[in-house]
């Protein structure tokens, strides 16, 4: 059977559009593919970069496109993976499709674990924030979901925690010390108190300052010795969150607190509450000291404990 020169050459045609539709429809990246294009970055620059990642295969048509359409490229950082074509890589970086890090922090997270899920994320890159910080951002993290891009940087990252937090704060109309006060009462709460008991904890707080006791806060004291757990011996050790033996607050917040703690803090309830005891999830609170030494010891004595 003969084949004519016609149909040959059809055949080549269509192997030939099929290929080039196959291309434009791009090739599969089986693994994400991080491009950063930064402000002022040059077109050249970018389609470089994109080929030596292996986003495009071809840069002159990625080139090509761009000279024809003269689209503005977009900064940020950007995900490519699965099938991509240049039209797309080029729609892609005209409207900004930049890959975004949505990050949970739950209430009452410390400096220390947000900055290690940042870092986790790659938002900020390892070891940028010294340990010797965590006490300066104690706090001002306000616990929130965010949308981060990715090496967005520690200061950019930081400073949106911070504004939200400040946002939050603006409401209260406190000065810059009465702040301070309350922001460290608020985290001692967001520790210590169940959800329906904040502003009787609060209260507590507030009434025992006022007759200069000691605050006997087991979260302080786990906070400042960095562990999850007490023993015995902890309870006289000299540092500085050791609130069974230093009269007065901590000197930093222990958590950043949610905004219901912050309300807590700023209207506690109104009593003469001196002391509270958790079990059970529950909390239970007392006036004078008989009252909570004969509630634990009844507690003991049935077999559960404080």
């Amino acid at each position: 059977m003969q084949i004519s020169v016609g149909i040959v050459a059809l055949i080549v045609l269509i192997y030939a559009f099929v290929s080039y539709i196959s291309y434009l429809n791009g090739r599969i990246n089986v693994t994400p593919v991080i491009v950063a294009i930064h402000k002022h970055e040059t077109a050249t620059s970018i389609i470089k970069e994109l080929a030596a990642k292996h986003v495009i295969e071809k840069p002159s048509w990625l080139w090509y496109y761009y000279k024809v359409k003269r689209d503005k490229i977009q900064a940020g950082t950007y995900q490519f993976s699965g099938s991509i074509s240049p039209m797309d890589v080029m729609k892609k970086l005209k409207y900004g499709k930049i890959k975004k890090i949505v990050i949970n922090f739950p209430e009452g997270i410390t400096a220390r674990s947000v900055i290690n899920k940042l870092e986790s994320a790659k938002v900020i890159k390892p070891d940028v924030i010294g340990k010797k910080i965590y006490p300066f951002l104690e706090g001002y993290l306000f616990p929130d979901t965010y949308r981060f891009d990715i090496n967005q940087g520690a200061v950019s990252a930081i400073t949106k925690m911070i504004l939200r937090f400040k946002q939050k704060m603006s409401r209260f109309n406190l000065t810059d010390k009465k702040e301070r006060k309350i922001l460290i009462i608020a985290s001692l709460i967001e520790k210590e108190a169940e959800p329906a008991s904040r502003t009787k904890v609060s209260e507590v707080i507030y009434n025992r300052l006022k007759r200069h006791m000691r605050l006997d806060l087991n979260a302080a004291l786990l906070y400042g010795l960095n562990k999850k757990q007490l023993k015995h011996s902890d309870f006289s050790s000299d540092n500085p969150y050791n609130l069974y033996k230093f009269a007065g607050l901590p000197p930093s917040p222990i958590s950043n607190p949610s905004l219901a703690s912050l309300v807590a803090a700023n209207h506690p309830a109104k009593g003469n509450l001196l002391y509270f005891a958790s079990l059970n999830g529950s909390t239970y609170f007392f006036s004078n000291y008989k009252e909570d030494k004969r509630w634990l010891l009844k507690k003991r004595l049935s077999g559960t404990s404080k």
